[in-house]
């Protein structure tokens, strides 16, 4: 997120008739379940969860924290992949087996 964003996360468990989940809203005010933008992660993806550096921005009594989810982390896998064939490309005789 960006610093000073704010965001209302709501945090509900598992039940008969949804998944334990974590449904985010940006915005200043508490989101309504209609309004779009309204983000949900469902808790059985999370993979790793964190408290974030503190941050003087943050309101008073809240804590940042990072959420890591398998999605994500695959994004993340996806995004180092391109960076390093791009940043270290391969010499054509190397792709085709050659010894260079």
């Amino acid at each position: 997120q960006i610093p000073g964003k704010r965001v209302w996360a709501v945090l509900y468990r598992d039940s008969a008739r949804s998944s334990a989940r974590l449904e985010l809203q940006e915005g200043a005010e508490r989101p309504r379940r209609t309004e779009p933008g309204r983000r949900l992660v469902r808790l059985s993806d999370c993979v790793h969860v964190a408290r974030a550096g503190g941050d003087a921005a943050c309101p008073k009594d809240t804590v940042p924290f990072l959420l890591e989810t398998t999605e994500r982390r695959s994004e993340a896998a996806e995004w180092i992949q391109r960076l390093c064939e791009l940043a270290f490309p391969v010499r054509e005789l190397e792709l085709l087996g050659g010894v260079g």
